[in-house]
């Protein structure tokens, strides 16, 4: 059996903890921080990003998570997470 260690909404462990993990999943990195339906503000997503690409960078998986409920909203944040 393969396991694995992945870290919901901890991409800060990755200063910490970044050998012991597998990969960071991340809610609300662009849309819904604050309040459902609404984007996060850009500092929150530019400090949560910083976290991510360094894990990413050491060969981490990062699994974005959406849970906006406007269909442009879902598509904007897609696109966000491929780029």
């Amino acid at each position: 059996m393969n396991e694995e260690g992945v870290s919901n909404a901890g991409s800060e462990l990755a200063t910490s903890y970044l050998a012991a993990i597998d990969g960071f999943g991340q809610e609300d990195l662009f849309y819904g921080y604050e309040h459902d339906d609404s984007p996060t503000p850009p500092g929150e997503t530019d400090y949560l990003l910083s976290y991510l690409h360094r894990s990413q960078q050491a060969g981490k998986r990062i699994l974005g998570a959406a849970f906006d409920g406007v269909y442009l909203d879902i598509v904007d944040a897609f696109e966000e997470f491929e780029g």
